[in-house]
């Protein structure tokens, strides 16, 4: 039997943001669906404080309009890298997301909105203490393809 095996087009460095990425995202996710001090404390260990006051007023946004969203059991956001650039203690990772969130009413668990989002995303990082924050992200911006 031949095994065979594929190297990885990241350096390990690279593979520290798309880490960074994932756990920021996971974060995200659950500081969204669960609103409360826990998850805002884990979103505040992986983004800037400008990113955490922007989550947190999409959470009230939210709760506004009577809201919530969730991901259904066993649903993960699918990241797909194209790039992934450092630059001293900057750097931005460009790729797809697919992401099946559902929004649901509140009240009624009704669900609101349960379209798959597939887009284009740039997020910038900063080194902070030895750890990659995001700083930003920006969805299906300008110059970049659809995924």
């Amino acid at each position: 039997m031949t095994t065979t095996t594929s190297e990885s087009p990241w350096t390990d460095e690279q593979l520290e943001v798309i880490d960074a990425f994932e756990a920021a995202e996971e974060a995200y996710r659950m500081a969204i669906a669960s609103p409360g001090t826990a998850a805002i404390a884990e979103l505040a260990a992986t983004h800037i404080d400008d990113v955490v006051i922007d989550v947190r007023e999409s959470i009230e946004g939210n709760r506004e309009r009577g809201h919530r969203t969730r991901w259904p059991n066993g649903v993960a956001v699918v990241a797909t890298y194209l790039t992934v650039e450092i630059d001293g203690t900057s750097a931005f990772v460009a790729g797809c997301l697919v992401d099946d969130a559902v929004v649901v009413d509140d009240a009624t668990g009704a669900v609101v909105d349960n379209s798959i989002v597939e887009r284009s995303f740039m997020a910038e990082f900063r080194t902070d203490f030895g750890m990659w924050l995001l700083v930003g992200i920006d969805f299906d911006g300008e110059g970049r393809s659809t995924c």
